[in-house]
C-alpha cells in the first residue's frame, strides 16, 4: 500500500529498496502480510550484517557495531539501494518460483509428495480437499488456479502457517502412517506472533531486524534458506533452533513443489519438512510467552497464541512488563534497548501488531485467523517507565473487575428471570455463565476504543501528579461504562426478572432469592468495591 493507500503489486526488490515509499504490506489477509515482512527482514537482516550502511563489506562482530549499523541506516530514512541491488542480483535464480534446481521455498523433491488442488493453496479460500465452500472469496473457477504472483504469496504463508493434514509420503505412496513422527503445523502457527509496525514500510521492517537476541546477545551469522548448496528434502526433520535470524525467518516447514498449467499454478505437492520445538525457543523474537508449570512452579515458556476474543491490550502485560512470571517478547527486548541506547526517539508512540492463525483441536484445518494491534509509548518499556507499567496493568485489572461484576449481574437476572435455554434439544434453565460470559464481553467492547485511546497519554517523564490525575479519570471512564451496561441490562430484564424467584446456589445446598433489585444492588456493591 502506497502513501495514497492504493495497492499495487511489485517486486521484491521494489519492496526493499523502495519500502520508504510505501506504508505498509497488503496482501490477502494479516497472516499472509507477517508471513512476508518475515522473508523482507530475513533479507535486510542478511545483507546488513554482513555489509556497512555504504555497502561496504563488514561483518558484524559484537553488540555494539550492531546497534551503531542499525542507527545509521535509521538515520537515513530509507535502506540503501546498492548493496540490497546487489544481493538480489547476486541470488536472483534462487527468487525464481520455476527454477528447475532451485525453486523458490520449493524442492523438485516434493513432487511425491500429498497432492492439493490450488485452492487448498489459497487462504483466502480455506477449502480442502473433500469439502467444498459454499460462500467462497473467489468462485467460477478463479478458486482453481493462481498467478505466479499470488502463489508465491501463499507460498510464503504456506511455509509458516500449514495445517497439520499433511501426510507421509513415499515414491511407492505405502508408508504406514500409523507409525508417522507425528504431524505438525508450520512454525508461525504455533506462535501468538507480534511484531512492531513504524510509519511506513521501512520502518517496519528495520525496526523487527533484531540483531541482539532480548536486545542483549548478537545472533549469528546468516544463512537463509535460498543460500543452501542444496536444499533440505528430508521428511519431519526436528532441527534445533536457529540462532541465526535468516534461517529462522525462512525456515521450510514444508516441502514444496508448485504445478504449473497455461501460465497458471494449478496444483502444487508437499510433505513435512523442518520442525522445531516450541518450549523455550527464545531464539523467536515475535511472539508472546506463557509459562509452562508444574505443581505450580515455572519450568519453561512456551509460545501463547492470540485468543480471538480477547483484545491484545487486556494482555498489556505480556507485551511490556518484566517480572519474574513473565517473559517478555524478543522485539519487547530489541525496542527497550534501543531506546536506551538513543536509537528510536524518545517521544515515540510505537504500535505493535499481533496475528494468530487458529486450528481446529486435531491442527488438520484453519479455522480463523485474528490480529489486533496496540499502540503506547516506547519509552514505557524502559526502567524510567516502570511506573506507569504497573499502574497500566492495575487499570487493566479494574477493567477484568468491573467486568466481572457486569458479568454477575447478567446471570444473576437471568436467574431471576427464569430464562431458558436449548440444550441437547431440551428446554433447560439458562446458564448464569452464558449470559454472564456475553456480559462481559459487551462491557469490554464498549471500553475498547476509550482504553486504547487513553493508553496513548502515559509517558515515561510525568510526574506522579499526572500519573494519578490520568488513572483517576480511566477509574471513573471505566466505572461509568459498567454502571449505563449494568442500568441497561436491569431495565431489559422484564417485569419476572423484577418480581423474582427462589433458585439453588451452584452448590444445591442452599436456596437464593433473585431479583432485579437484589441484583442490582449488589451489582453497585462491586462496583464500588472494585
Amino acid at each position: 500500500m502506497d502513501q495514497n493507500n492504493s495497492t499495487k503489486e511489485i517486486s521484491l526488490a521494489e519492496a526493499l529498496i523502495g519500502a520508504h515509499r510505501y506504508s505498509s504490506l497488503a496482501g490477502e489477509s494479516p497472516a499472509q502480510d507477517a508471513a512476508i515482512l518475515r522473508l523482507l527482514i530475513a533479507i535486510a537482516y542478511t545483507v546488513f550484517y554482513r555489509t556497512d550502511e555504504d555497502g561496504q563489506p563488514a561483518s558484524l562482530r559484537d553488540e555494539d557495531a550492531a546497534l551503531d549499523r542499525w542507527e545509521a541506516i535509521w538515520r537515513r530514512r530509507e535502506f540503501p539501494a546498492g548493496p540490497v541491488r546487489a544481493y538480489i542480483d547476486q541470488w536472483h535464480g534462487r527468487f525464481d518460483l520455476l527454477d528447475e534446481t532451485h525453486p523458490f521455498y520449493q524442492v523438485p523433491e516434493a513432487s511425491i509428495g500429498t497432492p492439493h488442488t490450488a485452492a487448498k493453496l489459497n487462504g483466502s479460500i480455506l477449502q480442502s480437499e473433500n469439502k467444498v465452500r459454499i460462500f467462497a472469496g473467489r468462485a467460477g473457477g478463479a478458486d482453481k488456479s493462481l498467478t505466479l504472483s499470488e502463489a508465491a504469496r501463499w507460498l510464503i504463508y504456506l511455509q509458516g502457517y500449514d495445517d497439520a493434514s499433511v501426510k507421509p509420503k513415499t515414491p511407492d505412496g505405502k508408508k504406514n502412517v500409523k507409525t508417522k513422527p507425528g504431524s505438525a503445523r508450520g512454525w508461525l502457527g504455533n506462535l501468538g506472533m507480534i511484531y512492531a509496525l513504524g510509519d511506513n514500510l521501512f520502518e517496519t521492517i528495520w525496526i523487527n531486524t533484531v540483531f541482539l537476541k532480548d536486545g542483549e546477545q548478537l545472533y549469528g551469522e546468516p544463512l537463509p534458506s535460498w543460500e543452501l548448496e542444496q536444499a533440505k528434502t528430508g521428511e519431519y526433520i526436528s532441527i534445533p533452533l536457529p540462532n541465526d535470524l535468516a534461517e529462522l525467518f525462512t525456515l521450510q516447514s514444508r516441502r514444496v513443489l508448485l504445478k504449473m498449467s497455461e501460465g497458471l499454478v494449478t496444483e502444487y505437492s508437499e510433505y513435512c519438512g523442518d520442525l522445531l520445538g516450541t518450549e523455550n525457543a527464545f531464539a523467536e523474537p515475535m511472539t508472546v510467552w506463557r509459562p509452562v508449570k508444574k505443581k505450580a512452579e515455572t519450568i519453561g515458556y512456551s509460545p501463547k497464541p492470540h485468543a480471538p476474543s480477547r483484545q491484545l491490550w487486556r494482555d498489556f502485560s505480556t507485551v511490556a512488563v518484566q517480572s519474574t512470571e513473565n517473559r517478555l517478547p524478543g522485539i519487547t527486548y530489541w525496542l527497550k534497548r534501543l531506546q536506551e541506547d538513543g536509537g528510536l526517539e524518545r517521544e515515540r508512540l510505537m504500535r505493535f501488531a499481533a496475528v494468530s492463525v487458529l486450528y481446529d483441536s486435531s491442527g488438520s484445518s484453519v479455522t480463523n485467523t485474528v490480529s489486533d494491534s496496540l499502540s503506547f509509548h516506547v519509552d514505557l518499556l524502559t526502567e524510567a517507565g516502570y511506573i506507569w507499567q504497573k499502574h497500566i496493568v492495575d487499570q487493566v485489572h479494574l477493567c477484568d473487575r468491573l467486568a466481572f461484576a457486569v458479568g454477575e449481574l447478567a446471570g444473576e437476572l437471568a436467574i431471576a428471570a427464569g430464562k431458558r435455554e436449548t440444550e441437547n434439544k431440551k428446554a433447560v434453565p439458562a446458564s448464569r455463565m452464558s449470559a454472564a460470559e456475553a456480559a462481559k464481553e459487551q462491557y469490554y467492547y464498549r471500553i475498547d476504543t476509550a482504553f486504547r485511546q487513553w493508553l496513548l497519554r502515559p509517558k515515561a517523564e510525568q510526574i506522579m501528579e499526572e500519573i494519578t490525575a490520568l488513572c483517576v479519570e480511566w477509574q471513573d471512564t471505566a466505572r461509568r461504562i459498567a454502571q449505563t451496561l449494568g442500568r441497561e441490562l436491569a431495565d431489559g430484564a422484564g417485569e419476572a426478572a423484577f418480581i423474582g424467584r427462589w433458585a439453588e446456589s451452584d452448590s444445591k445446598e442452599t436456596k437464593y432469592h433473585y431479583s432485579t433489585p437484589e441484583a442490582f444492588n449488589k451489582f453497585i456493591g462491586r462496583i464500588t468495591k472494585a
